[in-house]
């Protein structure tokens, strides 16, 4: 993202391109698809993965807090 190794602005207006998409569309990015209701991915880009993006906002990628990780 825009702050080097941490989850900004870059990856928010990524995801925000990707928001509302699912696997019947060919331009699917399963890379958004971080949560579904029950916690895991559940191919479509939603509320449920915003949550947790927004849970991981300026926290540094290779943390071990962060989802998948």
């Amino acid at each position: 993202g825009e702050y080097g190794n941490h989850v900004g602005y870059d990856d928010f207006f990524a995801f925000a391109d990707e928001f509302g998409t699912s696997t019947a569309e060919a331009d699917f990015d399963p890379v958004f698809d971080i949560s579904g209701t029950d916690g895991d991915p559940d191919g479509r880009i939603d509320v449920h993965d915003f949550f947790v993006f927004a849970d991981n906002w300026r926290r540094r990628l290779g943390d071990n807090d962060l989802p998948g990780q």
